[in-house]
């Protein structure tokens, strides 16, 4: 009766872990900018919705914490927007940031097909991806459903040009078969605990 009930709650937890797949942060920075002086991102549109997203961060300052991740943090990394991104009445087109280690060695990108910009209420934006994929030395396999964000503050007019600090999170979920092998893992380990 024992044995039954410990593969009972064995399998309950594979059951448990393979249907649970729930988003966790991946990468995320906060904003190393001391302020409007040090703008991140560039946008032609000004203070409105319509133009072209540029920009990055390829000095020191930046702290990228990657808690979803086995790969450590990493202080002074920087990253690069590819090409300018087309933003027409809040839609953005493709496009694809590129983020570095502090010697320049690529750690990942993401690219996706499109993505909305938002002028918030309370003067600042946001870029949200869609059709989003994330690659490179630091991602492992076994993510799906990624998502990101670029908070944009400290909003700056310069000529027709608008001026941002930002700060980035990103999340993905576990695929399937990944959290199956997860949830094998942990009850193994229960199983094994419990007979000792």
């Amino acid at each position: 009766m024992k044995l039954t009930i410990m593969r009972f709650a064995a399998f309950a937890t594979v059951a448990s872990f393979a249907g649970a797949a729930s988003a966790f942060t991946l990468i995320t920075f906060a904003d190393p900018s001391s302020g409007p002086a040090n703008p991140l991102f560039n946008f032609s549109g000004g203070i409105g919705n319509t133009g072209q997203l540029t920009g990055g961060w390829m000095t020191t300052g930046l702290f990228l914490q990657t808690p979803g991740l086995g790969a450590p943090d990493f202080v002074d990394a920087k990253f690069m927007v590819r090409n300018p991104i087309n933003v027409v009445n809040g839609l953005a087109g493709a496009g694809n940031i590129d983020f570095f280690d502090s010697t320049n060695n690529p750690l990942f990108t993401i690219s996706f097909s499109s993505a909305s910009y938002n002028v918030t209420s309370f003067g600042g934006a946001e870029l949200v991806g869609n059709d989003i994929n994330f690659s490179g030395p630091i991602i492992p396999g076994g993510l799906d459903q990624f998502a990101f964000a670029f908070a944009f503050a400290n909003q700056t007019l310069v000529g027709n040009e608008l001026q941002m600090t930002s700060s980035f999170t990103s999340s993905a979920v576990p695929e399937p078969a990944t959290m199956t092998a997860l949830g094998l893992g942990l009850a193994a380990v229960v199983a094994r605990r419990r007979r000792k």
